[in-house]
């Protein structure tokens, strides 16, 4: 028999035997939604072998993404029938859409990897958009209806048989509200003090758009987005009238408002801090007056003393303004406290100090050993120094030359080494000076050569007492 002839009968008993070959290969739906289950079935052979590595008659799976599944079905006799699917995966990732959009517009989404049996439409909600549109087996460009507020969209798959499919992912997507031009500003004053800042407030701003001041073509600060109530901006500080613009702005506009508030810089007052008093170390009792060499008629000016006000506030006359401080029993720190007609400047001056002079007194007397002991007393910690001098001012002895604290206070007259005749004891406290004369006379015990000293004490001032 020729090769030519076998090999028609080969081809003969090939076709007779797939006319008696039972085989089936059944899937489902071939369109899933990504994390579905997917179930494949093969029949009418004795042996299976898919690309999944399964060799039973019936596989499930669970694509991630579109995949294409095969199988090889075996039959008693030997032969082989290959089989193919393509499974189609519908993810998250099927439609590309913008996430804002301004308001009263369309959004245009775009649909990946269409097919040209398939037909597609966008559904907000339950509410289909516009007509099905088939596919072009690449991407699909759809147009939503025009949006007044947020919306929500989805997709859905039509086949040939008309049976719909939903895919899983939904867009969302923002309207945002058009800045408008004409808005209310609110300035709370337009005077304000040189060297601050002004401020203004939007009522009702509006939250999808932000707002920001310029002052001479640059931003001041960042911008601020609207909250849906009253919003603040605030100004740089500004030393003359300045204008600024503003402008409002989002992804679907800018509005620039031009010159659209000005503020006015209102100077400082001017303030003489140089006060004194007229009279600043008084007796307990006595009063003086704190006075300020110029005054500003802006302003007004109040006197202090600690944190205490003394007397209502005074309106500046462009002269010199005088305060009485009324009796002073103790020392004192006063002040004068500024305070601008428009709160432009208040200053608070340097406080001036006015003393209430107090008597130290001091004592020279014998104590049992009649030796004379000067006993004093002191109101406050001062620098005493004691010197006893002869009557033409050389300094014979020192007795006493430091600060001392406030109390009773004692230091021995020694006079041993001084020759009996007039003297005088020099007692200077915080610098004010006060002179005792003092006589040494010779005791018996001088004439005897013993060591004993006697002085008598002559006074300047009565009972040989000083003040100070």
């Amino acid at each position: 028999m020729e090769q030519s002839d076998k090999m028609r009968i080969n081809y003969h008993i090939f076709k007779s035997h797939l006319k008696q070959l039972d085989f089936n290969f059944s899937t489902p739906d071939p369109l899933i939604v990504k994390g579905q289950n997917l179930e494949l079935n093969a029949e009418g052979g004795v042996h299976y072998l898919w690309n999944t590595g399964d060799t039973t008659r019936s596989i499930s799976v669970q694509p991630d993404s579109s995949s294409l599944y095969s199988v090889y079905i075996f039959t008693a006799s030997g032969c082989s029938i290959y089989k193919e699917f393509y499974a189609e995966v519908i993810g998250n990732d099927k439609l590309i859409g913008p996430d804002i959009v301004c308001k009263g517009t369309q959004a245009e989404i775009i649909v990946n990897n269409t097919k040209s049996k398939r037909k597609y439409q966008l559904q907000n909600g339950n509410n289909p958009i516009g007509e099905p549109v088939y596919g072009n087996d690449s991407t699909l460009v759809l147009l939503t209806n025009p949006l007044e507020e947020n919306s929500s969209y989805s997709l859905l798959i039509i086949k040939e048989e008309e049976t719909v499919m939903e895919a899983p992912q939904l867009l969302e997507i923002q309207a945002l509200n058009v800045p408008v031009k004409d808005f209310n500003i609110i300035i709370p004053e337009d005077t304000i003090c040189q060297g601050r800042a002004g401020e203004i407030k939007i009522p009702n701003s509006i939250p999808e758009v932000a707002y920001q001041i310029y002052n001479n073509g640059k931003p001041l600060y960042k911008p601020l987005w609207g909250t849906g109530d009253t919003l603040t901006l605030v100004t740089n500080n500004i030393e003359t009238t300045t204008s600024f613009d503003l402008i409002s702005y989002n992804n679907c506009n800018t509005i620039v408002r031009k010159n659209a508030f000005t503020l006015h810089a209102a100077p400082a007052p001017y303030v003489d801090l140089n006060i004194f008093a007229e009279k600043q170390n008084l007796q307990p009792g006595e009063k003086t007056r704190i006075v300020i060499g110029e005054t500003d008629p802006g302003a007004f000016y109040q006197m202090y003393s600690g944190n205490t006000p003394l007397g209502p506030k005074v309106k500046g006359n462009g002269e010199r303004l005088a305060f009485n401080s009324g009796a002073i029993q103790d020392d004192s720190d006063f002040c004068i406290f500024v305070i601008d007609e428009q709160n432009c400047g208040n200053y608070m001056s340097q406080p001036v100090r006015i003393m209430i002079k107090r008597q130290n007194k001091i004592i020279i007397a014998y104590d049992n050993a009649t030796k004379p002991v000067v006993n004093y007393d002191l109101t406050r910690a001062s620098k005493v120094r004691m010197v006893v001098k002869d009557m033409i001012g050389n300094k014979e002895i020192l007795l006493k030359d430091d600060y001392e604290l406030a109390g009773s206070h004692a230091v021995l007259l020694d006079g041993f080494n001084l020759n009996p005749k007039l003297y005088v004891l020099s007692v200077s406290i915080n610098n004010a000076q006060s002179l005792y004369q003092l006589i040494k006379i010779p005791s018996p015990q001088e004439v005897n050569k013993e060591e004993k000293d006697q002085f008598s004490i002559e006074n300047k001032r009565e009972n040989n007492k000083g003040s100070f």
